[in-house]
């Protein structure tokens, strides 16, 4: 019987086995889509308020369990049967097995397949898969805020630049008005001086009428005397308005310049964070408490060993000390 047993190279019998493993991986996700699709369905057709009893009853499964299989079936089977299809866009996606695929939730669609093909999420632990998708999770989270800065920062030095050309349009105007304020002092000097002269003139023909062309001129001085007056009086309160814009102008121009320095105060404390965003700041943030829990778990190590062998703890100690010094003095 033996001698009619023929033996097989082993790689054939592994290729088999991954083959195998891999169609029944796939075969347990296109389950786990289709369970999501039918409590999705279920949960629409469920009366309100009996969806946890109606689970645990007719199908047997809690409420955190359901969630899980109906956005599977959301996240990668709704409208996504390509990742079960011959795609390789999915295929990183594809070779995954249910935890991981639950874990990769926590990150956004479009961060997911990237995430995977760079990580070699396959071969990882769960605890190494939900460390993974922290860090990159939050290293997202800063990146999103980093780019918001980066918009309010950009926000704020428009914003400081309209308030610098508001403040300079105030000058202009304030310098307009000025120059108007000035012509306007300038005639009404001229119409002071007018009326004056037609007055005297007035005065001098009242006190001698004698002759009819006196006459006529008292006349033509005193319509000359009203309209130095009224033009006197004009001129005044146009003075008077020009005060009052120029006023109002120069509170203006006060203020545009006053929010426009703190503006640029705020842009510039913007300009400051932005700068400390730089991206090998959090790099080296990262490492370093990284470096700070390897650091420590290795004198928990050492302590260990020195319970049963005081020697040997002491040569790690000086081999770790030794190993940080030398990098300490490099650099």
């Amino acid at each position: 019987m033996n001698e009619l047993t023929v033996k097989r190279e082993l790689h054939v019998v592994e290729n088999e086995i991954i083959s195998l493993r891999n169609q029944a991986q796939q075969q347990a996700l296109m389950y786990a889509v289709e369970i999501g699709r039918r409590l999705t369905e279920a949960k629409e057709l469920v009366p309100h308020g009996g969806w946890a009893e109606w689970l645990e009853k007719k199908v047997e499964f809690k409420q955190r369990t359901a969630n899980n299989f109906m956005r599977i079936f959301e996240e990668y089977g709704n409208g996504q049967m390509s990742l079960f299809g011959n795609s390789s866009n999915s295929q990183a996606l594809a070779n995954l097995n249910y935890t991981q695929l639950i874990a990769l939730l926590a990150l956004p669609g479009e961060e997911r397949e990237t995430f995977a093909e760079e990580n070699d999420v396959e071969k990882m632990t769960t605890r190494e898969l939900e460390k993974a998708v922290k860090e990159r999770k939050e290293a997202l989270e800063r990146a999103e805020a980093a780019e918001k800065k980066a918009e309010l920062y950009e926000i704020e030095k428009a914003k400081a630049e309209r308030l610098e050309r508001q403040a300079e349009m105030s000058a202009e105007k304030s310098k307009d008005l000025q120059q108007e304020l000035i012509s306007t002092k300038e005639a009404l000097e001229k119409a002071k001086a007018s009326e004056k002269n037609a007055k005297n003139k007035l005065k001098a023909l009242k006190e001698n009428p004698t002759v009819p062309q006196e006459v006529i001129d008292k006349a033509n001085a005193e319509a000359e005397a009203a309209a130095a007056e009224k033009s006197a009086k004009a001129l005044k309160e146009k003075t008077a308005e020009l005060n009052e814009k120029l006023r109002s102008v120069e509170e203006a121009k006060k203020a545009a310049e006053l929010a426009a320095e703190q503006a640029r105060e705020k842009t510039a404390e913007l300009e400051k964070k932005l700068k400390m965003q730089n991206p090998n700041v959090e790099n080296f943030k990262r490492m370093f408490e990284q470096a700070q829990n390897d650091v420590f778990k290795l004198f928990e190590i050492i302590k260990e060993v020195k319970a049963e062998n005081t020697e040997l703890a002491e040569k790690f100690t000086a081999a770790t000390l030794a190993f940080l010094n030398k990098y300490a003095k490099e650099n």
